[in-house]
């Protein structure tokens, strides 16, 4: 990618703009560290991370206004969010930390894919979609860790959202939690959701367990609401936990 490359240490925020072609690169031996200020800042923009961007002062490890790609392979870190994306589509995918001190992820809407060995987590939110346009459905690929705090939610959709989840996403106040808007749960065997999982019941609300190799469990558990239908797709196995009271909504089995 062209555009800015750091191989040592910066302690000024690195704003994107045509100088840089938009775009900064951190490489294994680079940190922005900025006590006063956002990270990497930008309203458009490609950021690559190896190394560690860290900012310390209410404000964001990578600041986007609008559109981008965030590809962090190291650490990025904002006593905020790590990530923050203000009104656009952000396009995030994570193989290594990614910390806020109250969003991991703080995105309008986009997509997030965090691969296995990823960790996202933030005291009130690991990530959060905070559009509140049905049409603009977000979407959340979890392979590695999702968690918040014991007030936080794992992942919440101010609006509609699809969540795929072959890995864990936790939070003491709650797993996922879709406030608005159609919702799609796709759950791979192996999946772990630590604490409830919840959708508007106003609504069209969706449980895909998915096919694999192995065989899935979930245990309803009392502890998904909202939800209208359970699909199980070709080929799928699973079991599902649970008494008949905590399938009382009437949920459609396919």
């Amino acid at each position: 990618m062209s555009g800015t490359i750091v191989t040592g240490t910066i302690t000024n925020t690195v704003t994107l703009s045509p100088a840089n072609n938009y775009g900064v690169t951190v490489a294994s031996t680079g940190t922005i560290a900025v006590t006063n200020g956002n990270g990497v800042y930008g309203y458009n923009g490609n950021v690559v991370n190896y190394g560690f961007i860290t900012a310390t002062s209410i404000n964001n490890g990578v600041s986007l206004a609008q559109n981008g790609k965030i590809v962090n392979l190291g650490t990025i870190y904002g006593a905020n969010a790590g990530i923050y994306g203000g009104n656009g589509n952000v396009t995030i995918d994570n193989y290594g930390t990614l910390n806020g001190g109250y969003f991991g992820a703080n995105l309008f809407e986009g997509t997030i894919t965090n691969n296995a060995g990823g960790q996202i987590y933030g005291s009130k939110n690991g990530v959060y979609f905070f559009s509140n346009s049905v049409t603009h459905a977000s979407i959340l690929v979890n392979d590695g860790y999702i968690g918040a705090g014991t007030a936080g939610v794992g992942a919440t959709f101010f609006a509609g959202g699809t969540v795929i989840n072959a890995g864990t996403i936790e939070g003491g106040a709650g797993a996922v939690s879709f406030t608005g808007g159609d919702a799609q749960l796709i759950v791979d065997a192996g999946a772990v959701f630590a604490g409830a999982v919840t959708a508007s019941s106003s609504y069209s609300n969706g449980i895909e367990l998915a096919s694999s190799t192995s065989a899935g469990v979930l245990d309803m558990g009392g502890s998904f609401s909202g939800f209208n239908t359970i699909t199980f797709d070709s080929g799928a196995v699973w079991t599902l936990d649970g008494t008949a009271s905590e399938l009382a909504a009437g949920q459609v089995i396919n």
